[in-house]
């Protein structure tokens, strides 16, 4: 059985989650008094996490998978910037019945646009859903993307 494309994108956000996490639980440490935001406290490293990377004005992002089944139109990739508000930009790797293509994207106010050299020459707007995945904007959205995962850990 294949999981969704939002599920495995959870799934390889957990990382990020880990790695802001300890870097929030580093950046919040106090040497000189031994205390600390996150010393000994994971919900407080958590949230200072989140509040990081809810407070970045950008971060570069890149998921992909290996477990698209022969044959599926999906999302194999995907690279770019999300920024806040949110918003993204960057390029996805198709494969489109089997064959690999490239589009690039662009994810602002709740519109996704896409363009490529084979089907989509100019900006046109498109629906994630139709490809299996979310609006690309959501990733850097302050409840439901990667940061919204630092607040239900």
């Amino acid at each position: 059985m294949t999981l969704s494309l939002a599920v495995r994108m959870r799934r390889l956000a957990a990382p990020l989650v880990l790695g802001l996490a300890l870097g929030a639980l580093t950046a919040c440490s106090d040497d000189d008094k031994g205390g600390g935001a996150g010393k000994g406290d994971p919900e407080a490293a958590l949230a200072a996490a989140k509040q990081t990377l809810d407070d970045t004005s950008g971060v570069k992002i890149e998921l992909s998978t290996k477990d698209l089944p022969n044959g599926v139109t999906g999302i194999t990739s995907a690279e770019g910037t999300g920024v806040h508000p949110s918003a993204f930009e960057g390029t996805f790797k198709l494969s489109v019945n089997g064959l690999p293509a490239d589009a690039d994207v662009i994810a602002v106010e709740g519109t996704t646009y896409a363009k490529n050299s084979l089907l989509l020459p100019d900006w046109t707007p498109i629906d994630p859903a139709d490809y299996g995945a979310p609006d690309p904007a959501k990733l850097m959205d302050p409840d439901g993307g990667f940061s919204g995962l630092l607040s239900a850990a």
